[in-house]
């Protein structure tokens, strides 16, 4: 996800270090001067972690293009989860871990690059929604790749997005303390805003879930 939004908005990248740098500073006092543990921990590194993008989104929304402002608000999820893993590891395998992921995500963004060219505009660019070959697409406008096509509508408005995702949470981690039932974290707030777009998605997940 990292690799996507930052070939659709190179500005993604430094705003995802930061905030992560905050959360990993953030949970690591947190955890010494109070008595949290466990899940707690995830639920502390993803509020700090939301800090520098959310306060993005409030304080200069108007000035913020299109583009970055999508890219912010899905960026906001990750910089506490990359946070909280990376404090689960064992401080003798961190280093690995992060030039392994920092190599990973090279890759990745490289791949991206070499498949978003305009000889792929007509393949590529048309078989599947043009998020990488759009115009707010900085890789797309960049090598000249840009496909004229609109995007998917927005399903809910990002303020109303954000309260669903935030009573998602709460929730998921209300049941998990209070009956044991782990129904993931932004699961149900991911499925409850696709399910409005398309009840196909819906009852496609609960037949997987069933059989699985």
């Amino acid at each position: 996800m990292l690799a996507v939004y930052t070939l659709k908005n190179a500005l993604m990248l430094p705003i995802f270090l930061l905030s992560t740098a905050l959360a990993y500073v953030g949970l690591y006092v947190v955890k010494h001067r109070t008595l949290i543990y466990g899940r707690d921990e995830l639920l502390v590194a993803m509020a700090i972690g939301s800090g520098v993008p959310l306060a993005l989104l409030v304080g200069i929304w108007g000035f913020l293009p299109e583009s970055l402002r999508s890219v912010v608000f899905i960026g906001s999820i990750l910089p506490g989860l990359a946070a909280y893993n990376y404090h689960q590891i064992k401080p003798e395998y961190r280093k690995w871990d992060l030039l392994t992921t920092t190599l990973l995500l090279v890759v990745l963004i490289a791949i991206g690059w070499v498949l978003v060219r305009p000889e792929f505009v007509s393949t590529l660019g048309t078989l599947t929604p043009p998020v990488l070959y759009s115009p707010t697409a900085d890789v797309a406008v960049f090598k000249n790749a840009v496909v004229l096509e609109e995007l998917d509508p927005t399903i809910l408005a990002r303020p109303i997005a954000v309260i669903v995702f935030l009573i998602g949470i709460s929730l998921a981690e209300r049941i998990r303390s209070r009956y044991g039932v782990r129904t993931g974290l932004v699961a149900m707030a991911l499925l409850s805003i696709y399910a409005l777009a398309n009840t196909w998605l819906l009852m496609l997940y609960l037949t997987v879930l069933i059989i699985a």
